[in-house]
């Protein structure tokens, strides 16, 4: 950790074991697989998990399942069944609270018979016909196999690791940033990447984020003249951010233009600008940004290289008026406007000492 309680170094992989919620059969009990057609079949289970509700397949219908009073964690089907003769199996969709739900094909298939075939068996644990194709032993497999998956479950969430060489140039007039950086070396889940930016390192009340997964953007409606502190993390396709170090974070003092004074001010090229799309960045004429920076080619500028901005659109500060951004949460607007004051003011003692 440095001074400020940054990480300057995380490892690379986050894992913890969470709770998967998503409910399992503890028990199954079924009566008559054999019956005729329109009688009634009955089967039920018990689960574990917080179960919403359950739902069966057969034959392609949905039966909404009934769950028992007294005993929330059990669930009974009993229906007439109108079905031509023949084999069905039986599947179940189980949903838990946040109605995520799991599928199980069960170890229980519905027979509709001519009624001189018909049996009457009713199978319970400790009673199992010798015809019934479904046995206890098909049951216990099946409880077996599903528990030993649930045992097995240990989730490794993977959160996209940290940007890092986060860049930051301000505009001419001082209101807008541009910021680059290094993706998340993990990046094939990221989608995209959040800039929280303030005026304290340790309190960031504002936030920007990109459209996609590039790696630069901008933040604008800024403070001439006001230093600010940027954090970029990286955002995966769940929602999670990455994580921090200090070179996740970068500052800057905005220029606060007044009128007549030079001001320096340059700008390296990106992959994918043109000297036309820097020129309207900047405000500036592109016959001017060609002629400054020796540029014959106006197609053709390299990323990486560093050109110098013709600030031609410099105009008195007294007459611009100033942006208001509105935080996530933060300061009231009256402190930000103190620092605004108090540049305002060192800037205007120091064009008055180089006149003098």
């Amino acid at each position: 950790m440095d001074e400020d309680g940054i990480p300057s170094e995380v490892s690379d992989i986050v894992s913890f074991r969470i709770d998967m919620s998503l409910p399992i059969f503890t028990d199954i009990e079924v009566t008559d697989t054999h019956i005729y057609s329109g009688e009634k079949f009955t089967f039920s289970f018990d689960t574990t998990g917080k179960v919403e509700k359950a739902i069966a397949f057969i034959n392609d219908d949905e039966y909404l399942l009934t769950q028992d009073k007294k005993d929330k964690s059990r669930y009974i089907f009993s229906e007439n069944m109108d079905l031509d003769l023949g084999e069905y199996p039986i599947e179940i969709d189980l949903y838990d609270i946040k109605l995520d739900s799991v599928h199980y094909t069960l170890p229980i298939t519905l027979f509709i018979d001519e009624k001189e075939e018909v049996s009457s068996a009713v199978m319970t644990p400790s009673n199992t016909s010798d015809g019934d194709t479904t046995s206890n032993l098909d049951i216990q497999k099946f409880l077996d196999s599903i528990r030993k998956d649930a045992d097995e479950v240990d989730t490794f969430v993977y959160i996209p690791s940290a940007v890092a060489s986060v860049q930051v140039q301000a505009d001419a007039d001082g209101s807008r940033a541009f910021l680059s950086w290094t993706p998340a070396t993990d990046d094939e889940q990221v989608v995209s990447y959040r800039i929280y930016y303030g005026t304290d390192k340790k309190f960031l009340p504002y936030t920007s984020q990109t459209s996609d997964a590039r790696t630069s953007w901008y933040v604008d409606n800024l403070i001439p003249g006001t230093e600010y502190v940027f954090k970029v993390v990286a955002v995966d396709n769940r929602g999670n951010e990455g994580k921090v170090i200090q070179n996740s974070y970068t500052s800057i003092q905005l220029p606060l233009l007044i009128a007549g004074v030079d001001y320096p001010f340059e700008h390296r090229v990106q992959g994918g600008e043109t000297l036309s799309s820097i020129a309207a960045q900047y405000h500036v004429a592109l016959s001017s940004l060609a002629s400054d920076n020796g540029v014959s080619d106006k197609d053709r500028v390299f990323p990486g290289q560093v050109l110098s901005i013709p600030l031609e659109n410099q105009v008195d500060i007294t007459e611009v008026e100033l942006p208001k951004q509105t935080p996530n949460t933060g300061p009231e607007d009256w402190m930000l406007w103190i620092i605004v004051l108090l540049s305002l003011d060192v800037s205007l003692r120091l064009y008055s000492m180089k006149k003098s």
